[in-house]
């Protein structure tokens, strides 16, 4: 054999061992990887803070706020009322306009339906010459002059509801019409000093049913009459000043005691 022959043969041995090698190393398994390295299951999110701690559904709403403070108590009004019919000495009295009323219970002939009747009187002794003064008046006057506030209690109950009942008539249908009409001196009572006025207005017990039921029937039953107290006011606060017509009205407020309906047999 030549000696080039020879050279050549090695070196084809040596690149030949040489991929042999490299190509083992490429396709040996690496290194076991080490626990920590190992790729972990993926673990779910933690829940909200909120919702270990939501409140439980309420199983019944609770009731909306009573907006006009219509609930009353029968132990207030039994420790300053009187019963209705009474023939109480006592008035209101406020810068010499002396107020009384009188209640009862008047059955109509035509209807045979109960209505309580209220009897009112004032008197005068003061110094204006004369007393001019809104004229008290519930079934054909202003919205919020006289207002009868009517306290009811479903049998035997001891709390009960306030509806109260007052005039007709806006301020601007009021004193318009009055105007045009000429008779605005009907909106006010004239009373000398020392003398009196006296006046007489009703309200049907079938009314109180409708706006005690219209608002609370499963505290009123349709057939059972609840307790009544009733009490009325009136408010002079308007100033007449009407075209050719001028002159200075008495303000103020005046409240007589409250009333005990005897029992109702039927409303």
């Amino acid at each position: 054999m030549s000696r080039s022959a020879l050279v050549t043969g090695l070196l084809s041995f040596i690149v030949g061992a040489t991929v042999s090698a490299v190509v083992l190393i490429f396709l040996s398994p690496g290194p076991e990887p080490t626990p920590s390295a190992k790729l972990q299951p993926a673990q779910p999110a933690a829940a909200p803070v909120l919702a270990a701690t939501a409140v439980a559904p309420l199983a019944e709403a609770p009731p909306p706020r009573d907006a006009e403070e219509t609930r009353c108590y029968r132990s207030d009004l039994k420790m300053r009322s009187y019963p209705a019919g009474s023939d109480v000495d006592e008035v209101e009295e406020d810068r010499g306009v002396e107020w009384h009323v009188k209640v009862g219970i008047r059955r109509l002939a035509s209807t045979g339906r109960d209505m309580i009747e209220f009897r009112w009187r004032l008197k005068y002794t003061g110094e204006r010459t004369p007393l001019i003064i809104e004229r008290p008046a519930l079934s054909d006057g202003y919205e919020g002059t006289t207002v009868a506030h009517i306290y009811a209690f479903p049998p035997p109950c001891q709390e009960g509801r306030v509806v109260s009942f007052t005039g007709p008539y806006s301020d601007s249908a009021s004193f318009i019409g009055s105007f045009f009409q000429s008779k605005v001196e009907n909106l006010f009572l004239r009373v000398p000093r020392g003398e009196m006025a006296t006046g007489t207005d009703t309200l049907l017990v079938a009314d109180i049913k409708d706006a005690l039921r219209s608002k609370w029937p499963a505290e009123f039953p349709q057939d059972s009459p609840p307790k009544l107290y009733v009490q009325l006011h009136h408010k002079s606060y308007r100033q007449g000043f009407f075209g050719p017509w001028s002159f200075d009205v008495w303000t103020g407020e005046l409240s007589f005691y409250k009333m005990e309906i005897s029992d109702l047999k039927s409303w």
